[in-house]
């Protein structure tokens, strides 16, 4: 929803027909599940983070940034990658940006929309730490 709607403000100065399709398929859509539910699961309150970027999805050659931060159990071993996915909880923040930056590749893609969710973590990692909740380092799960 958040990525439908990036694209309908960045095309909001030079709108089409397409983009009008667009903004219908979207109220439709909103129309049709009135009832979202986001569920939260009891945890020991350490962050995650899921990073993704699509590559030269936009006009003017631009690619787009998302993050999913949600809080879940901790790993048992710290120290090695983890092995078996945290449980997936509701979401904690979303984010969702158009990279201003023409990337050079996929993989540069992600590596910028890796490091906007990072620098997006530290005041939640700050906020949980102040809290109570320690944090040791944070994953960022990368595709």
């Amino acid at each position: 929803m958040i990525s439908a709607l990036g694209s309908i403000v960045s095309q909001q100065s030079n709108a089409t027909e397409k983009t009008m399709a667009t903004v219908n398929m979207l109220l439709d859509y909103a129309a049709s599940n009135p009832n979202a539910i986001i569920r939260y699961i009891v945890s020991v309150m350490k962050l995650y983070i899921h990073s993704d970027a699509s590559y030269l999805s936009l006009p003017k050659a631009r690619s787009r940034a998302g993050g999913f931060f949600f809080l879940s159990d901790k790993p048992v071993d710290t120290t090695r990658p983890l092995v078996t996915r945290s449980p997936l909880n509701g979401p904690l923040h979303i984010i969702g940006k158009i990279m201003c930056n023409v990337m050079g590749s996929a993989a540069e893609s992600e590596i910028a929309a890796s490091y906007l969710v990072a620098r997006e973590a530290i005041p939640i990692y700050t906020t949980l730490n102040e809290l109570g909740y320690t944090q040791s380092v944070i994953p960022i799960q990368v595709d």
